[in-house]
């Protein structure tokens, strides 16, 4: 039986030229666009032409897979985008019920076993070959047609092909633009209200964070970006209004933390981060956030940022109300009596500890510029004076 190569020159030369004729307004381009490449790597003529019978080999196999628990997941991987495909399509149509009955909860769980195939970096860089990655985009951006769980869910498979995958977040920023797409994406459903609106705006968040991650370029190049920035902002809450949901606010600050204190940070990066980082210390005060991974999260950043010293005024303008937020937070924690509550504060109270320290030592940015410059002044060799006879040189 004749498979796919994932892998192969010729899938991915093919499916680019098909992405090159589809222009970028055309709606449902990317069904288009994968439906074709299924047809393509499996050597079909047409996904509408009916299936063959079964051949006695054929069947054979498929039991003894039944038999031995055996999956095939380079199959599988075809079987669940051929069923996404036709229930897309026929929601494209206007029908919400696919000749496969795939909808609503059931394309999440197709979407989902696809996450699980796509964690293995042969089968995500394969997928993205087949034009997996402006499938998930499409999917996601497709308001009207497409419920909000399998937009989200989509969004989950877009994060796990990139995550720690350079490849992938090559093409996702060189060839898709993935960095507008995905906040154009956050900021059409900002004003929505709903858990599923506000987890879907976390996944775009968690997308956003896996496609940039890791790669020093990308970092910077979001870091720049005033829309980007303007995400982490929107997702802390940073200008009033009502406090964004937890999913979106834990996101956000993991991205914010990875950011700024990532070994290429720069002051200058900080910089962009400063209404941020003003935020965050908002949330290390536990009568102003409730939530612990939070608080915890937050006194995390703030460590970092002062342990390596390259912007610390922001942190250290607050200087004294972070302290007395400390002291009286370490007062209450110390005093707690034995027991469930007080253990599950330690890492809290280890981290308030460790700030008080840094808070104490901390040296303002132009203090600490002055006092590196005279420690680097070169040592200027004289010669000797003239009325020195040398006699007292070293031998």
């Amino acid at each position: 039986e004749k498979r796919a190569n994932f892998s192969s020159p010729v899938c991915t030369t093919a499916t680019n030229k098909v992405m090159s004729t589809n222009s970028d307004n055309q709606p449902w381009a990317w069904l288009g666009l994968l439906k074709w490449s299924l047809s393509y790597a499996d050597g079909t003529n047409s996904s509408d032409t009916p299936p063959a019978p079964m051949s006695d080999e054929k069947r054979a196999f498929l039991e003894a897979v039944m038999k031995d628990g055996i999956i095939n997941e380079g199959e599988r991987l075809r079987d669940i985008l051929t069923d996404l495909t036709t229930a897309l399509q026929s929601r494209r149509n206007g029908s919400h019920v696919s000749s496969c009955d795939t909808v609503g909860a059931d394309m999440e769980e197709l979407l989902e076993e696809l996450r699980d195939i796509v964690e293995q970096i042969d089968y995500a860089r394969g997928f993205v070959g087949m034009g997996g990655i402006p499938f998930l985009l499409g999917c996601a951006g497709e308001r009207d047609a497409v419920p909000v769980g399998v937009r989200s869910a989509s969004l989950v498979v877009l994060a796990t092909l990139a995550q720690n995958n350079p490849p992938v977040q090559s093409v996702l920023l060189t060839e898709h633009d993935a960095l507008t797409t995905l906040t154009s994406l956050y900021e059409a459903e900002e004003g929505g209200v709903g858990n599923e609106v506000d987890g879907f705006r976390g996944r775009v968040v968690q997308a956003l964070s896996c496609t940039v991650r890791g790669i020093d370029a990308a970092e910077e190049a979001f870091s720049r970006n005033r829309k980007c920035v303007g995400v982490i902002e929107s997702g802390l809450g940073v200008g009033g209004g009502s406090s964004p949901p937890d999913v979106i606010k834990k996101r956000s600050l993991f991205l914010l933390r990875a950011l700024v204190c990532a070994d290429g940070s720069t002051a200058a990066r900080l910089s962009r981060y400063q209404s941020c980082i003003q935020k965050i210390i908002d949330f290390v005060d536990v009568s102003k956030e409730t939530n612990l991974d939070i608080r915890e999260t937050s006194l995390q950043l703030l460590l970092q940022i002062l342990q390596q010293k390259k912007r610390v005024n922001d942190i250290l303008d607050c200087k004294d109300l972070i302290a007395g937020t400390g002291v009286s937070r370490v007062a209450t924690i110390r005093k707690l009596p034995p027991g469930d509550e007080k253990e599950l504060l330690q890492v809290e109270l280890e981290l308030w500890e460790s700030l008080i320290v840094e808070l104490a030592r901390g040296q303002r940015d132009e203090q600490r510029e002055v006092e590196n410059l005279s420690s680097e002044r070169p040592l200027m060799l004289m010669g000797r004076p003239e009325n020195d006879s040398g006699e007292t040189l070293p031998q």
